[in-house]
């Protein structure tokens, strides 16, 4: 279990926290919030990539902030940010530096698991270095790097944006398979009709602060939808300054349109 307590980032005007959430093995969370709510930051908080200003985040009761091997190396992350894989390598060449990085023998176990991924991604492996991938391209290769060794945590930031309707499609159940192995998984994304399909959590922050959390089952019986909690919420926080999408017309009777 991923435990937040008491959180706490600054950045000349933005302030993250404090942020105390508990993230369960063995479900699907999702992170939900407006650009710059500060849900990349709080990865990266919880990866050590940033030092906190107060409190802690904890795996298994080791610091994450103090970058203790023993809790980052049960962790995988998939990034959105282009710039975090190796441009100069080929993906063959990026997994394999991967395993090595974190002391991973490379049996035949995990390179048919890589491939299996491979396949079910459909992502063509070739000499190409991956500077020469496509935004998709590279977040396909991001997400085999995680599962040719599945750890017990996986944490993903905007896995779907720039994949292909049959890859998203295809991460989803990949998603849904760890969750069942009892992995933590920990997801952002702007998607919110995505993130009630597959989340069993909901956790939405807004300028630096948690102002949602609970289950999809429990946003549903409140508000209908999780879309409609995520507006019903930011509107409380904002004043409304968020833009709801447009209402559909869905009466059953013609002379009601």
């Amino acid at each position: 279990m991923i435990e937040l307590s008491n959180l706490t980032f600054r950045r000349t005007s933005f302030t993250l926290g404090p942020v105390t959430l508990s993230i369960r093995p063995g479900e699907i969370t999702c992170l939900l919030g407006p650009n710059g709510s500060g849900k990349t930051t709080l990865l990266h908080l919880m990866l050590g990539r940033l030092l906190p200003a107060g409190g802690q985040a904890l795996l298994g009761g080791a610091d994450l902030s103090r970058r203790r091997k023993d809790a980052l190396g049960v962790m995988n992350f998939t990034p959105d940010e282009p710039d975090l894989l190796i441009d100069e390598l080929s993906a063959t060449e990026y997994w394999d530096a991967l395993l090595a990085l974190s002391g991973v023998e490379r049996t035949d176990q995990i390179l048919a698991r890589r491939e299996a991924a491979r396949r079910r991604l459909s992502l063509t492996t070739d000499d190409r270095p991956i500077g020469a991938f496509s935004h998709g391209m590279r977040k396909k290769a991001a997400i085999i790097a995680a599962m040719q060794d599945l750890k017990p945590v996986w944490v993903l930031d905007e896995p779907r944006n720039g994949l292909d309707p049959f890859a998203a499609r295809e991460l989803e159940r990949i998603l849904t398979d760890a969750a069942q192995r009892g992995v933590t998984v920990l997801v952002t994304t702007h998607d919110l009709l995505w993130a009630e399909r597959i989340a069993k959590r909901v956790v939405m922050l807004v300028d630096g602060t948690i102002i949602s959390d609970g289950s999809v089952e429990e946003l549903r019986s409140r508000s209908g939808s999780v879309e409609a909690a995520f507006f019903d919420a930011c509107d409380t926080v904002r004043g409304g300054t968020i833009p709801h999408p447009p209402t559909l017309v869905t009466s059953d009777a013609e002379g009601e349109r």
